[in-house]
């Protein structure tokens, strides 16, 4: 259909020209009905308008539909939920009830069925009462009978001999006295059988071993403990023949005879009669004990009436073995007395030794002081032990040695006071007990000394002391092969307070060295001599040496029976013969000598001695025994030196005075080098430029010191070239000048080390360690090189130094510590300075800061405090002569 717009256009309908485009019909009707909508006769605003009001209300009609139909379904699930509700409650209160009736119903069940077992838990109860009061009163009842029979076997075994057995009363067989014999015999074999079984105690057995080994088995502690418990229950049966002593002692004299007769010739080297009495009771009671023990090897018998005659024989058996070892007894305690009479005089000895000691150092204040507490004690326990071995006899044999010894040293006193006036006597102030000790009898009995007279009485008295305590000390001496004489030792004992004697000091380490070698050697060539039997090129000549040894170490070698004992067992024509004839038994000696060092020795060597005689070598035991005895004699040669000492601290100037005047007296002394030496002193006082020093006497000595002190000349202290009045001291000396010169090299070194290192200069704990590592380095005995310090200092200097530094430091070191070096003179002249300051009493005048000298002020104070006490001993020694030659210097 033709139509015209408004343009003035025609407009042509072309829809019927269209073509489908085969779209579904319905979409295809639909887009041909919006084309049709899309018209313009339908397009108006009210077409619109209406359009759209009809979309709303018709979008409003459903929405409201939908409301309705959601609003419906929610009450429908309200009453739908509502009826499950209530259906679920009705179903859980049904349940609830079901349940309580339940519970009410288990609780009655139980409360019934816990009221049942209760019943029947009292009737049970009640049951078990009734059967344990049964039972009790049966078990009684049983006890009851079972006590009377008891009784009635109490009875008839009393009238039994228990205990005392082995009397001799008659025995009726019946079947009590068949049970005791059984009983006996189980509880003897129980006793005597172990000590087959368990320690082997046989005579076979014993006599196939070695000595040693026997010694330790019968030492054994549990051996002695069941021997005891065997001869008690022996000693108990014997009634009135009891042996009246300790089980363990009767056990020790039981086992001390299997040593007797398996090791005869160990035990009695030289048998006397005695001994040989006592060896003839050993034997048959040892025999005696093994029939015993062989009857006890089988089982013992079940206790029958069969068994009476098999208890008969060992009955028999048991009296022999006892009566035997009775007889045995009795001849050892005979032949023990005779030994402890021999322990009491010794013993007795010694106490009288002790009292001799005191009267040698009782006479001083300070030796009583030192000693007496000391002597005192031994006393007492040497009277403890006489007391305990020897009772109210040996007490009594004590008492009259003591006795004895008082009227001898009345005796002397009287005759060195027969030269005292009557009126001298009689002026005495204070009495005759002025100066008495308070300890005892003896000590009352020594004379005292009157108030005038008292100090030439005591430089006497100090004189005898001195004489009686050197002439052991000599011998001693003179053993050790030492030719060191009384005034060189008083010397050393007052200048070094902890001075002892040993081989090096004594004989020099060369010569020490050269006779260890020596001895070693010899005793390692006698090894195949003691395998071929070849004792007589050597062995007498070595036991006489070994008893001169031992005499030294005698106190009364002259007159003590111990000294006796050493010259008869250790007789060198003796053992020569023995050994020609292949009799010597060379352990037996050895055995004696260990003895008697052991009584001569001081406790503390008393491991030593048990491990020499450990030994199996003999050469090795030798060896010991000589190496012992210098120790020994260097011990008692120090507790001879220990005596002296408080009298050398008061009279060591006059002794030495005394000394020097006499070699000066008869030329064998002169003061030549004295002289030159105190030259050298005064020389060097007066270049002080201080006029009035030169006239001090004191001051020339110090300086002459020093000078001596710091010479580089080591000829000084030469034996031609040393000052006479300084001989004692050049050894002394000569250690002062290497601790100087240590003193001075490090006080060199720590100033170079603090130029160089900042460490050093800023950090004094790091300039003490190298102070003390530098100090070792010194000490060392092997001796210490320049390259060993160098290395030192560098090393502490720490790796921050270039390898140019280390060369200069190096260098420098060397420098430094040559004697030409003017930094190394500096130093010492400022040391000797130092140390001019502090021996003439000025300390307040030394400045360690301004000399450079802090870091070893300690060291130099030290040093300082040792050569003063050798200057004020040596001045106050030699004072005159030391002032006439100085008046003479400065005249």
């Amino acid at each position: 259909m033709d139509r015209r717009d408004s343009a003035g256009f025609y407009v042509v309908d072309a829809l019927a020209l269209s073509q489908t485009s085969r779209k579904p019909r319905h979409l295809e009707s639909r887009m041909r009905q919006r084309q049709q909508d899309d018209s313009p006769e339908q397009t108006t605003p009210d077409a619109v308008l209406a359009n759209r009001q009809a979309i709303i209300d018709a979008r409003r009609a459903k929405l409201a539909s939908k409301l309705t139909h959601i609003r419906e379904a929610v009450t429908t699930t309200k009453q739908r939920q509502t009826k499950d509700i209530t259906r679920k409650r009705s179903l859980l209160n049904k349940s609830l009830k079901v349940a309580e009736r339940n519970r009410n119903r288990i609780l009655q069940d139980q409360v019934r069925q816990c009221a049942e077992n209760n019943e029947k838990a009292k009737e049970v109860a009640a049951q078990q009462r009734q059967l344990s009061e049964e039972r009790r009163i049966g078990r009684r009842l049983a006890l009851e009978e079972r006590l009377r029979a008891h009784a009635a076997r109490r009875q008839k075994f009393l009238a039994l001999p228990k205990k005392a057995f082995l009397q001799d009363v008659s025995r009726q067989h019946d079947a009590a006295s068949t049970i005791q014999k059984w009983m006996r015999t189980v509880a003897i074999r129980v006793l005597i059988m172990p000590l087959a079984t368990d320690f082997s105690l046989t005579i076979d057995t014993v006599r196939k071993m070695p000595f040693q080994k026997t010694m330790l088995m019968l030492q054994d502690k549990t051996l002695i403990q069941k021997t005891a418990r065997f001869v008690s229950y022996l000693n108990k049966a014997s009634g009135k023949n009891i042996i009246r002593a300790n089980s363990a002692n009767i056990a020790r004299i039981f086992l001390s005879s299997f040593f007797m007769v398996c090791h005869t010739s160990e035990i009695f080297p030289e048998m006397t009669p005695q001994e040989s009495a006592l060896l003839d009771s050993a034997n048959p009671m040892l025999a005696a004990f093994s029939d015993l023990q062989n009857l006890f090897e089988p089982e013992p018998p079940s206790p029958s009436d069969s068994i009476n005659s098999a208890c008969e024989v060992i009955h028999d058996a048991i009296s022999d073995f006892w009566r035997a070892f009775r007889f045995y007894y009795t001849s050892f305690e005979a032949w023990k007395r005779n030994d402890t009479d021999k322990m009491i005089t010794g013993m007795i000895e010694h106490y009288l030794q002790l009292e001799k000691i005191w009267h040698l150092v009782g006479g001083e204040r300070p030796a009583r002081e030192e000693f007496e507490p000391k002597i005192k004690a031994q006393q007492e326990d040497v009277k403890a032990q006489l007391a305990r071995i020897g009772g109210a006899d040996g007490l009594s044999r004590l008492e009259e040695a003591l006795q004895e010894y008082t009227q001898q040293i009345a005796a002397t006193s009287s005759e060195d006071d027969g030269a005292m006036s009557v009126d001298e006597n009689q002026a005495s102030p204070s009495g005759p007990s002025s100066n008495r000790s308070s300890r005892g009898s003896v000590s009352q009995a020594r004379p005292p000394a009157s108030a005038p007279d008292q100090a030439g009485k005591d430089a006497k008295f100090s004189d005898e002391t001195m004489a009686r305590g050197s002439e052991d000390l000599q011998r001693v001496l003179s053993s050790l092969g030492s030719s060191v004489s009384n005034l060189e030792l008083a010397h050393e004992i007052l200048m070094d307070p902890d001075f002892t004697l040993s081989t090096e000091r004594l004989l020099g380490s060369q010569h020490v060295q050269v006779q260890n070698i020596a001895r070693k050697a010899f005793f390692d060539s006698i090894g195949e001599r003691i395998r071929n039997q070849d004792y007589a090129s050597w062995l007498p000549d070595l036991l006489e040496e070994v008893r001169k040894g031992l005499l030294a170490l005698v106190p009364s070698p002259t007159t003590s029976k111990t000294a006796y004992l050493i010259n008869e067992s250790l007789d060198s024509v003796l053992i020569l013969q023995q050994a020609e004839r292949g009799l010597l038994n060379p352990n037996a000696h050895v055995n004696f000598i260990l003895d008697i060092m052991k009584q001569l020795c001081a406790p503390a060597r008393d491991p030593t001695l048990r491990e020499i005689r450990a030994r199996e070598d003999l050469a090795s035991k030798l060896h010991g025994i000589m190496d012992m005895l210098e120790l020994m004699k260097l011990d008692l040669a120090n507790y001879h030196l220990g005596l002296l000492r408080p009298f050398l601290k008061v009279h060591a100037k006059e002794y030495e005075t005394e000394k020097f005047d006499e070699a000066e007296a008869n030329g064998s002394v002169t003061l030549h080098n004295t002289q030159a030496w105190l030259q050298r002193g005064f020389e060097k006082v007066k270049s002080l430029s201080n006029s009035s020093e030169t006239t001090r006497s004191d001051f020339i000595v110090i300086e002459a010191f020093l000078e001596t002190l710091f010479s580089s000349n080591t000829n000084d202290l030469q034996s031609t070239a040393a000052p006479e009045t300084l001989k004692l001291d050049t050894r002394r000396l000569f250690d002062l000048q290497n601790q100087l010169q240590a003193i001075t090299i490090v006080a060199a070194l720590l100033m170079l080390t603090r130029n160089f290192s900042v460490v050093h200069r800023n950090n004094d704990n790091a300039v003490e360690k190298l102070k003390k590592e530098l100090f070792v380095l010194l000490s060392d005995s092997a001796g210490t090189g320049l390259d060993n310090l160098v290395v030192q200092v560098v090393a502490a200097m720490g790796d921050g130094i270039s390898p140019d530094q280390r060369a200069i430091v190096d260098k420098m070191v060397r420098k430094t510590l040559s004697y030409e070096d003017s930094v190394y003179k500096t130093i010492v002249e400022r040391t000797r300075s130092v140390l001019r300051s502090l021996l003439r009493g000025n300390p307040q005048e030394v400045d360690y800061d301004r000399v450079g000298l802090t870091a070893v002020h300690s060291e130099l104070e030290k040093i300082a405090v040792k050569i003063a006490a050798l200057v004020q001993f040596n001045s106050s020694v030699h004072a005159r002569r030391y002032t006439t030659m100085a008046r003479q210097l400065y005249c």
